[in-house]
């Protein structure tokens, strides 16, 4: 009984500690996308999410729409782009993905 009881106590307080630095981490990635965002709006037409694959747009927004058209999302980015230029968007996407230019997180976009 003792030990038991010990050993139980001890797996709910690291359980809790764990959930409570999980917590702080989300909250933290979560204040530093809204600061990134931030600034990105500063200088950039637009921004928005892309899929692990650096091509599908993950989030769209009234700017990106207004430069790209509506109903975009889930989309490919390099369909927006015509002929030769949509071959070079492709292969300068993969280029930055694998050199690690662009960081691709492997969670959904809900999180970030």
């Amino acid at each position: 009984g003792v030990i038991y009881c010990y050993a139980s106590v001890s797996w709910w307080s690291a359980l809790s500690e764990a959930q409570s630095a999980l917590s702080d981490a989300r909250e933290k990635v979560a204040f530093e996308k809204e600061a990134a965002h931030g600034i990105l709006s500063v200088v950039c037409d637009a921004t928005f999410w892309l899929a692990a694959d650096g091509d599908t747009i993950l989030t769209t927004n009234q700017k990106l729409e207004a430069i790209l058209g509506t109903g975009i999302k889930g989309s490919r980015l390099t369909r927006q782009y015509s002929g030769e230029l949509r071959e070079t968007a492709s292969r300068s996407m993969a280029t930055m993905i694998e050199s690690g230019i662009f960081h691709v997180a492997s969670s959904d976009s809900s999180q970030f």
